[in-house]
């Protein structure tokens, strides 16, 4: 529609009320026609419905009296179950046009005749009607829709069969009447109807259309108008000249056309403002928002997964800790950030280090110890920093767990102090084992040779005297020991425990009795594991750790000795409620002549004790806290008792009669080998030296070559090498040497050294071991040379019986 001229838009602005040629009211005349309209197809639809309830009403008379015919013409064949009748019965009543089907059902529910089916009868029933039908009670009648589609519905009539004065149903008839009749009629009655009232309608459509014209002409085009403005076109006018209220009505409909034409605009152009502000705005949201969460995400992942602990400190509270920190602490963030003062966690004197560091240099780093609420102290190393966390100044702490670090420093400058140690003892021992050896193997020799009970106990008192001479020597070797020759035996730490609590009840009992103080040692045991391993050795260490608890107790308190398993490992602990020990005390005790008691103390004791446990391949750890006491904790690898490689091994004899060279410098320990072997059928050839060894051995065939090490001319080590390169592989080679105990596996292996013993060592242990060896290697010996080999000493040492 065009715009309106200058002189319209001018007219437009004049209320026409005024100028109203006709009214409405000759238009309201002509609405009557379509009310009659109306009347009439109202009229039309109740004579429509009067007619179908009288049709259908005379159907349901005429259904129920087929039905009850049939229910009377059955009951004989219901009462007496003749199937076969009721079938004929149903088929004749369903001879006639105005029955769809007729389906009888018996007393027990099941279907006796169907019309529509031959051979129906003892059916149970199939379908939501035939289940409706046998729990009829009473006549009953529904419409029901057509099996087939396109058909007309059905009438469904119900019928149950009773005799009479008994109230017990004998059956029941079901029978279909089609409606196609029925809606025959009536649809031709409705198109007589319908027809009649066309022609009045049409009439009375061509009376009003006139009228009709003249009055929806300016609506419609209003309706037009109003439709285009909410499309939103806001140029649409009326400009309508009807002269009635209709005029009125364009003329207000154009004046608010003209002033919401004006405010859309002004509504458009402020929502293209708002819109493109808008789309700036998201983006640079979307932007940042992405950037945070990033940056987030990353910070999180680095700070929470850092191994170093990070706290951080904002007005002297903590506002932050990560999860290594948690760890290293003890404690939960939670009482982290609650806690009034974040550096409680430290101990007194690193906490006024880090205090101190901040005030004088606030980017510093130093080394403290955090105490965790266990009692456990870790050392870590803090590095702090100021930086800004959430607009605010704070400052960082930076936290690295150095206590491995520390433990292992302090393990390799403990073992190289005491390696240092055993390597000076060593030559002295050496010396020590020849002459200990010789006295104990001649001392074995005349054991085995004398009858006398005086001599015979004199004798056992100087092998007794130089077998603890030779524990003595092993005490100061045990230092730089790599290998272990003490037989060990499966042995229960609780067991060993409440044998040296009663060794030991003179010192701390009786002494601190004497002292007017108390001391209480218990055992505590949780089922450990037995270990393998020396009793006298762990007597010895166990002996040790009390007598130190005892001296920390000088108020006296309590000593819990306490054994448990820990995974693979059976530990023993010690633990004292005494004194306990500062950190530079604790870092020195396992240093040999270190001794916090004066004269009264030589300093070996703890370093003995950590000689024991790593020949038992064990680990030895200590915590202790001034004047809270101390738990000294030792671990050892558990063991199954009833290992068949843990049973103790039985004595072997000589297999054949082998030839053997012994080579020592020292002329009587050769001569109490030779004794010694052939005590045992071989036969053996001596030297002195190295270097007569050397010749006899190229001078000869032997099946063994037993030598020592420390010789003045040609050591061991060039005898053992010429030997196994000239003797070949099946040569037996062993090494009897007062620095038995520093000889490796790993050199063994790479010398070819079947075995070693250590000086001072027992003559059945010497003998022993030649047989076992050449035992082992008996399916490539040759045959016994006709000499039968002689008991020889048991491996303990002791006479044979």
């Amino acid at each position: 529609m065009g715009s309106p001229s200058p002189a319209s838009q001018d007219k437009r602005y004049i209320d026409p009320s005024s100028a109203r040629r006709f009214g409405l009211q000759t238009r309201i005349v002509l609405t009557f026609g379509l009310i009659v309209v109306g009347l009439v197809g109202v009229s039309l639809i109740y004579v429509v419905r009067n007619q179908t309830d009288s049709l259908l009403g005379q159907t349901r008379e005429k259904g129920f009296a087929l039905a009850h015919s049939i229910a009377w013409l059955s009951t004989p064949s219901l009462l007496s179950y003749n199937y076969v009748a009721l079938s004929q019965a149903a088929a004749r009543s369903r001879g006639g046009a105005e029955l769809a089907y007729v389906v009888i059902y018996d007393k027990e529910g099941q279907i006796a005749a169907d019309s529509r089916e031959r051979n129906s009868f003892g059916h149970p029933p199939r379908e939501p009607a035939d289940v409706k039908a046998t729990r009829a009670r009473d006549d009953a009648w529904m419409i029901v829709p057509s099996p087939h589609a396109g058909e007309a519905p059905m009438i469904e009539f119900l019928v149950p069969v009773y005799v009479e004065d008994h109230a017990v149903k004998w059956g029941t008839v079901r029978v279909g009447i089609s409606l196609a009749e029925v809606n025959t009629d009536i649809q031709r009655t409705t198109h007589h109807l319908v027809l009649a009232g066309l022609v009045a309608a049409i009439l009375c459509i061509i009376g009003a259309r006139f009228a009709a014209r003249a009055i929806t002409r300016p609506i419609e085009r209003l309706v037009v108008a109003t439709r285009a403005i909410a499309r939103g076109d806001y140029s649409q006018r009326l400009d309508l000249r009807s002269g009635d209220e209709l005029e009125t009505l364009a003329w207000h409909f154009d004046r608010m056309s003209d002033e919401v034409h004006r405010q859309q605009g002004q509504i458009l152009a402020s929502r293209e403002d708002l819109r493109r502000l808008n789309e700036s705005l998201e983006a640079t949201v979307l932007a940042r928002t992405h950037a945070l969460a990033e940056s987030e995400a990353k910070y999180r992942i680095l700070v929470e997964s850092s191994p170093l602990g990070i706290l951080i400190v904002q007005s002297g509270r903590a506002v932050f800790v990560n999860r290594a920190f948690e760890r290293m602490t003890g404690q939960g963030a939670e009482t982290l950030l609650q806690s009034p003062d974040p550096f409680q966690v430290f101990d007194p004197e690193s906490e006024h280090r880090i205090r101190k560091a901040l005030e004088e240099a606030p980017d510093t780093q130093i080394e403290v110890q955090i105490c965790q609420p266990s009692g456990k102290q870790i050392f870590v190393e803090v590095h702090t920093a100021r930086l800004l966390f959430q607009n605010a100044p704070a400052t960082m702490v930076l936290a690295t767990d150095v206590s491995e670090q520390r433990d292992l420093q302090e393990r390799l400058i403990r073992g190289e102090k005491l390696r240092a140690l055993g390597e000076l003892a060593a030559g002295v021992a050496h010396d020590f084992n020849n002459n200990l050896g010789i006295i104990l193997g001649r001392t074995q020799l005349l054991q085995m040779r004398v009858t006398d009970p005086d001599v015979t106990a004199g004798l056992e008192v100087i092998r007794q005297a130089a077998m603890d001479g030779g524990q003595t020597v092993r005490r100061i070797q045990q230092y730089t020991r790599v290998r272990e020759e003490l037989q060990h035996e499966v042995l229960h730490l609780p067991s060993v425990a409440a044998e040296v609590i009663e060794i030991t009840k003179g010192k701390w009992k009786n002494e601190a009795q004497r002292r007017g103080v108390k001391i209480e040692i218990r055992i505590e045991s949780k089922d450990p594991a037995p270990i393998l391993g020396t009793r006298a050795e762990i007597r010895e260490a166990l002996t040790n750790l009390i007598f130190n608890a005892v001296d920390a107790l000088p108020m006296g308190g309590s000593i819990v000795i306490r054994a448990l398993q820990g995974g693979t490992e059976t530990i023993l602990e010690v633990e004292d409620n005494g004194i306990g020990m500062a950190e530079h005390v604790k870092s020195r005790i396992f240093e040999p002549f270190f001794t916090t008691k004066g004269l009264s103390g030589n300093g070996l004791g703890l370093s003995m004790v950590y000689g024991i446990v790593s020949r038992h391949r064990g680990s030895i750890e200590v915590e202790s806290k001034e004047q809270a006491g101390t738990v000294v904790r030792m671990r050892f690898p558990a063991v199954d008792p009833q290992s068949p490689a843990l049973s103790l091994p039985e004595r072997v004899s000589a297999p054949y009669q082998a030839r053997i060279l012994v080579v020592d410098d020292e002329v009587d320990l050769v001569s109490i080998m030779r004794d010694a072997l052939q005590r045992e059928g071989h036969v053996v050839v001596t030297a002195t030296g190295g270097s007569e060894g050397i010749q006899k051995f190229r001078g000869g065939k032997f099946d063994a070559v037993l030598t020592d090490l420390g010789m003045p001319d040609v050591s061991g080590w060039e005898v053992a090498r010429v030997v196994r390169r000239e003797g070949g592989a099946r040569l037996i080679l062993g090494l009897v040497t007062g620095w038995g105990a520093t000889v490796s596996d790993e050199v063994m292996e790479a010398h070819a050294i079947d075995f070693v013993i250590g000086k001072p060592f027992e003559v059945g242990t010497l003998t022993m071991k030649v047989n076992e060896v050449l035992t082992a290697r008996g399916s490539e010996a040759p045959a016994p040379r006709g000499v039968k080999p002689r008991r020889s000493a048991s491996p303990s040492g002791t006479r044979p019986t």
